[in-house]
């Protein structure tokens, strides 16, 4: 889908709205270079998290100053990696009315199809396959990155939009395109996040005749399996292995059940504090429903 509406400063304006109700947008840089800025506050993200939401003014800050890097130097794949990543933060654990969540990832969207264009020379790449756009950037680094966040933040978009939404509009090939694309280029990035993303999407994705007929549970079992080899020390890649076995493999039942009640005694990593906790609040919401079930 082509996310170009009419030049930066209208795309830029639903975003601004968001960080304007965030009371962070009128803040001042103090006189620090904007990259270095964004990267302290996205350094400072957990500040003040007490386990519910983490708080918006080191993420807003994140947010603005990584825009304001990437319009200083457009064509830069790692400012793109930074904005991307703060935007999914921002959307996804800060407490947001729903508006302002679908304007994080409607911005977010329009970002990671900027920086397919980058790559690719168009952001039109449903109709290509995975080892063809491999082929076109093999050699750029931080284009598996890229992959990975567009397809994290087009699923994000499809959430919000309702999935019959998405589905007609060709969401899910592309999102299995994109994290295709990113496991095939770096499939140890963001903790084997592109692993963990096509596994999940796998994992429960309805299976609609004519969009999603490539929706495979055996495949799914498998991908996660993989990232939590990768990377067991990741809470998520844990959980969303142990939820598979649970809602796709029966004879899996008890071993899945005695890890899920391991894993709700786990402490979040420092570094990942906020994106732990949230994992460890839905391992915790699991546990709590398989037992009303019994």
């Amino acid at each position: 889908m082509n996310q170009e509406r009419g030049g930066r400063p209208a795309r830029l304006l639903s975003l601004r709205v968001v960080l304007l109700g965030l009371a962070v947008w009128a803040a001042p840089i103090d006189a620090v270079p904007p990259l270095e800025e964004g990267q302290q506050a996205w350094q400072a993200r957990a500040e003040g998290f007490d386990g519910d939401w983490a708080q918006p003014e080191a993420i807003g800050r994140a947010v603005r100053a990584f825009e304001s890097a990437l319009e200083s130097d457009p064509t830069s794949l790692e400012r793109y990696e930074e904005l991307l990543r703060a935007l999914y933060f921002m959307g996804t654990f800060t407490e947001l009315s729903e508006e302002a969540g679908r304007a994080v990832f409607v911005h977010g969207v329009e970002v990671a199809e900027s920086a397919m264009r980058l790559l690719h020379g168009t952001s039109e790449i449903a109709d290509q396959g995975a080892e063809e756009l491999v082929n076109q950037v093999r050699d750029r680094p931080l284009a598996g990155a890229l992959h990975f966040w567009s397809a994290v933040h087009w699923g994000s978009w499809a959430d919000r939009q309702g999935i019959m939404a998405a589905l007609r509009q060709g969401v899910a090939k592309r999102l299995r395109l994109h994290a295709r694309v990113a496991a095939i280029l770096d499939e140890l990035y963001d903790n084997a996040g592109p692993h963990r993303f096509l596994g999940r999407l796998h994992a429960v994705a309805p299976k609609v005749p004519g969009f999603t007929g490539w929706v495979d549970r055996e495949k799914a079992v498998e991908l996660l399996a993989r990232a939590h080899e990768l990377v067991p020390e990741d809470p998520n890649n844990e959980l969303f292995l142990i939820e598979a076995w649970l809602d796709h493999e029966p004879k899996k039942h008890p071993q899945a059940r005695a890890r899920l009640e391991a894993l709700v005694l786990w402490e979040p990593r420092p570094e990942f504090l906020v994106e732990d906790a949230f994992a460890l609040k839905d391992a915790r919401e699991r546990l709590a429903a398989e037992s009303v079930e019994e």
